[in-house]
């Protein structure tokens, strides 16, 4: 899969959905190095002003604030607050996400919980 990250900085050709976060999260550097097993995210809970309540399977657990998103359009259909609520953790990818379309990854998820 090639997707492409386009923004005012940046037009370029990215090779998987982790680089594609990673580039989306930048600020949010990745500490997990990319051949040891993570932790495996196991729990979700939707919390007011578009923040999320995540648990990892090692116990690592918090809240995440994700209004950030919202001004990418990619995320637009976050701002539905009924559609943001659908929140759920995928079991085929260990991401969070909603629907089909919009996934998050656990490893940046993480890294925002360990700031």
């Amino acid at each position: 899969m090639t997707l492409r990250l386009v923004g005012k900085m940046s037009d370029r050709l990215v090779e998987s959905r982790q680089e594609f976060s990673a580039l989306l999260f930048q600020g949010y550097p990745n500490k997990c190095s990319p051949f040891q097993k993570s932790a495996s995210l196991i729990a979700c809970e939707p919390k007011p002003n578009y923040c999320v309540w995540i648990r990892f399977d090692d116990g690592l657990a918090g809240v995440v604030d994700l209004k950030h998103l919202l001004r990418q359009e990619t995320y637009k259909r976050l701002e539905s607050i009924d559609f943001f609520w659908k929140v759920h953790v995928d079991p085929k990818s260990d991401s969070l996400a909603w629907g089909d379309d919009i996934q998050l990854d656990p490893n940046v998820l993480r890294d925002m919980l360990s700031e």
